[in-house]
């Protein structure tokens, strides 16, 4: 990953008038010398590159180049390899119109994504973008592949823990395809390798919950699920942000905007630890874990709370989102039961 410049986050005005004004994407070559010599022989070992170790850095780019470049056996291996999220990111800059898109993860070296600016926006070389299209031109299956993969992320959004069997019902109602539970375990474990240890006992399990111990058979076997309308409205989830308007949600959202510090005002850091929030809603069905959460973040000196009020914004948030431990169901509020008082009759004395 290549840091060029500046050191400290900008606002989104600041970036577009500034840091792109300032940095033209260029071809490969340019990107790779501004790497370390054992930087590029990380890169050499990573794609099994033979004949590196006596090379000098000018030496060392050239045969990263010429290999890479040469045909697309390198790419093939890589694409296997990478993780949903790095192929879904590489296949978005390869077919935009874009040279750039925000992306706030680690970017392994060997992927050729970088980024130029000391922030969140990621970068495409000229040179690789072409090559990852001309790949796709003789490699169509790749877009049905990246399809497969938006329709998995946005499953595991939605519901946290979810059974083959409710995904391959899923496949049928959006897609009309007809697949056995033992095909979906495949095309996870060949399109999604980070999920591959993460399904069990026929369910599959969302990534941020690889920590946590679950009764897998109990949480997703012979479940109701929530079922989106239409596959546009499913696909939805593929943002793992995303969530249907509710004015609840707008509420707890602009309450911690508020609560940003001064540090971070305005950032797309402030942002994306909002976002974080908001996701964690989904994974409980009270503000206690949630609290602590943004506890922790406070501690961090992102975020000041002041407010005493924010336990009950999130509780009437927690009413609106669709929770993973009803499989996508929304809460219901509880009705308010009327007490009914009973008056015992009094017995009457029988007089003497």
């Amino acid at each position: 990953m290549v840091q060029l410049t500046k050191s400290t986050y900008l606002n989104e005005d600041d970036y577009y008038t500034e840091a792109y004004m300032t940095h033209n994407v260029q071809n490969l070559r340019w990107y790779l010398e501004s790497l370390s010599k054992e930087e590029l022989k990380d890169i050499c070992r990573n794609f099994d590159i033979k004949g590196f170790s006596s090379k000098n850095k000018d030496e060392l780019i050239e045969l990263i180049q010429s290999t890479y470049f040469k045909d697309d056996q390198l790419l093939t291996r890589l694409l296997q390899e990478l993780s949903s999220d790095y192929k879904l990111i590489f296949y978005e800059l390869a077919v935009s119109d874009d040279e750039t898109v925000r992306f706030n993860r680690d970017i392994p070296d060997t992927l050729f994504l970088f980024y130029p600016e000391a922030d969140e926006h990621l970068v495409i070389p000229k040179d690789v973008k072409q090559h990852f299209k001309q790949f796709i031109e003789t490699h169509p299956d790749i877009n049905s592949d990246i399809q497969l993969i938006e329709f998995y992320h946005s499953a595991f959004n939605l519901y946290g823990f979810v059974s083959l069997k409710q995904l391959a019902k899923l496949q049928y109602k959006y897609k009309g395809l007809q697949k056995d539970e033992q095909t979906i375990k495949e095309e996870i474990t060949r399109l999604l390798p980070e999920y591959k240890d993460l399904i069990q006992h026929r369910s599959v399990k969302h990534r941020d919950l690889a920590q946590v111990n679950l009764n897998m058979k109990a949480l997703t076997h012979g479940k109701k699920y929530y079922e989106p309308a239409t596959e546009s409205e499913f696909l939805n989830y593929k943002d793992p942000y995303f969530t249907e308007p509710s004015e609840a949600i707008e509420a707890l959202r602009t309450l911690l905007d508020k609560m940003v510090t001064d540090q971070y005002e305005g950032t797309y850091t402030a942002q994306l630890i909002i976002d974080t929030i908001i996701f964690g809603l989904r994974a409980n069905d009270t503000p206690k874990f949630i609290l602590k959460h943004i506890q922790q973040i406070e501690n961090s000196g992102f975020l000041k709370v002041e407010n005493r009020t924010l336990p009950e914004y999130i509780a009437r948030a927690i009413i609106d989102i669709r929770l993973w431990s009803l499989n996508g169901h929304k809460p219901q509020q509880k009705k308010e039961r009327k007490v009914v008082q009973v008056k015992q009759k009094k017995k009457k004395r029988k007089k003497k």
